[in-house]
């Protein structure tokens, strides 16, 4: 039995911080800075992968197409998303969602040498 999520370093989860930031920092430095063992983290971060697995085939489910966001992407989102409580890889969707909604992808790519 899975207890409640423990938030940890500005994440809503363990589990969540671990995803944001293992890209970023070693087993040994997350397990430190989370104040648990590199084996609970190595555990922690397969936990999140099959988890991200399991939404992402949900989401294709109800939604379409699942997309694949870069863990170079998700790393440079990691600190806005933290400030936000939320996982990387929400605030990814989030972003793209609302740069769809606003008719701002010409804008922000800024690649079509002003052709219509």
């Amino acid at each position: 039995m899975m207890g409640a999520p423990v938030p940890a370093l500005g994440y809503a989860s363990r589990t969540e911080a671990v995803m944001a930031l293992r890209g970023q920092f070693s087993y040994a430095e997350l397990a430190a800075k989370l104040g648990i063992t590199p084996k609970k983290v190595r555990d922690l971060e397969a936990s999140g992968m099959r988890q991200g697995m399991r939404r992402a085939a949900q989401a294709k489910g109800r939604e379409g197409r699942v997309y694949h966001v870069p863990d170079k992407t998700l790393r440079g989102l990691a600190r806005a998303a933290a400030a936000r409580g939320i996982a990387p890889w929400t605030l990814a969707s989030r972003i793209l969602d609302a740069a769809i909604e606003a008719d701002l992808i010409d804008a922000i790519l800024d690649d079509r040498d002003g052709q219509p």
